[in-house]
């Protein structure tokens, strides 16, 4: 994404109320750190994630991530080991 639509995305986000459910978060669960997140689904299984952040009361994306969704059988068993480990809490 250009820096252009990322402002307008950002832009988009708290439009729809970004800073509210934040608020509300940060109240319920005072002893954890909140991070907004927003999902968009794109082109070809493409799936964006973008992880939001505010300072000077502007709404940013501090991260931007692309995964592609795939079936579990396109994956070899190595990758499906990685995945359930990188998983475990």
């Amino acid at each position: 994404m250009s820096p252009s639509s990322d402002e307008s995305l950002a832009h988009s986000f708290r439009k729809v109320g970004l800073t509210c459910p934040r608020r509300v978060a940060e109240q319920k669960f005072p002893d954890l750190i909140v991070r907004p997140v927003a999902a968009q689904f794109m082109e070809h299984s493409v799936i964006a994630l973008f992880e939001f952040q505010e300072s000077n009361n502007q709404i940013t994306i501090a991260r931007e991530h692309h995964y592609s969704l795939v079936a579990p059988e396109e994956l070899a068993p190595g990758e499906l080991a990685a995945y359930r480990e990188a998983t475990r809490i």
